[in-house]
């Protein structure tokens, strides 16, 4: 018959020698544990200044061929999209979808970057036509270059209109400077 141990208990009044209390672990006592917390920690990108960082909700391209229904609207799903432009924060406006009591299945509601999804098989190409903005593997609202897309942090190549907007989704897209993804979004509850 074998006897249980238990683990060593710290002396009173003594800080355990792994890191570890009853509370958590004591990053003050374990300076590769803090350096992990700095490096993984995400860093916050400033807005951009001027008016091509803070869009319109409507630009000025030609009307979505997407229909625009009455009433509050269900939404299905959520995705989130980040844009960046010159290593710097673009805003989403707030109602992009929402126009005089019609809204389209593309909306969003706040100026987080949370896109309500009213229905399957919509892309980020039927969002920035819902927006009325320009977007393709050369430009992104106003501005000029390349276009780069990550979904849930990591690259994705091809065209940049057919990502899918599903459930949970992270998007980045960037112009003109690399800002690191972000992998995952935590949505606020609905």
């Amino acid at each position: 018959m074998s006897t249980r141990r238990s683990a060593p208990q710290p002396e009173q009044g003594r800080k355990p020698r792994n890191g570890w209390s009853g509370r958590g672990l004591i990053v003050a006592h374990r300076p590769k544990a803090l350096l992990l917390t700095i490096l993984v920690a995400p860093v916050p990108t400033p807005i951009g200044q001027g008016p091509q960082f803070t869009p319109p909700r409507v630009g000025r391209a030609a009307p979505a061929a997407t229909a625009c229904t009455r009433g509050a609207g269900t939404a299905a799903a959520r995705a989130h999209l980040e844009l960046f432009a010159r290593k710097r924060a673009v805003v989403i406006p707030a109602n992009i979808g929402v126009r005089g009591g019609c809204r389209f299945p593309l909306r969003t509601l706040t100026p987080t970057g949370v896109i309500e999804i009213g229905r399957r098989g919509l892309t980020l190409g039927d969002f920035f036509a819902v927006w009325r903005m320009p977007l393709s593997s050369r430009r992104m609202l106003t501005f000029r270059g390349e276009v780069k897309a990550y979904v849930a942090g990591k690259r994705r190549r091809g065209d940049v209109r057919a990502i899918p907007l599903t459930e949970g989704r992270q998007i980045v897209l960037e112009v003109g400077g690399y800002v690191p993804p972000h992998g995952f979004y935590l949505f606020p509850p609905r």
